[in-house]
């Protein structure tokens, strides 16, 4: 995989290009990982999926192209998917499992496509959000004012 075209491609930026699945070594790695975003890349042939992303029931990663596809549970006769963070294996809904039997990837498990949009209709158009990048190698002091700081602006945005 050329991680170089997937950047210039999805303005993402990883720390790792790999997450083991040994737990020893995620606890002796020096370098967090992280992921950095471009939020302002223009990104052409984005996927725009109308249902809410897939979230691992142990940690709530979501589903993306690193997860393994375990095909088929003979236990639970579901199409299941593995956490790459957490191991956990993972039910695939109904409409997954039709991509699957048509020969096909959903979206989100498309190697290479490390940016999808997700847009469902329970988020009305008027509902605020926030993304907030925030830089936690600082002093504590400078810390806890963010901190104080990000309740008053929830604080603010609840009494709307």
């Amino acid at each position: 995989m050329d991680f170089q075209a997937l950047e210039d491609n999805d303005g993402v930026r990883c720390t790792w290009n790999y997450f083991t699945k040994d737990f020893s070594q995620q606890e002796e790695l020096i370098i967090p990982m992280a992921v950095v975003y471009s939020p302002y890349k223009s990104l052409e042939n984005i996927s725009r999926m109308d249902y809410a992303p897939q979230k691992c029931k142990t940690c709530e990663a979501y589903l993306n192209p690193y997860c393994q596809l375990i095909q088929y549970d003979l236990l639970t006769r579901n199409k299941l998917w593995n956490c790459v963070f957490c191991q956990n294996k993972n039910q695939l809904p109904s409409g997954f499992v039709q991509y699957l039997n048509q020969g096909q990837f959903p979206p989100e498990l498309e190697q290479g496509r490390t940016t999808v949009e997700y847009s469902f209709a329970e988020f009305g158009s008027n509902q605020n959000f926030f993304i907030l990048l925030i830089d936690v190698c600082l002093p504590t002091k400078e810390l806890k004012a963010i901190k104080e700081s990000l309740i008053s602006v929830a604080a603010l945005d609840q009494r709307r």
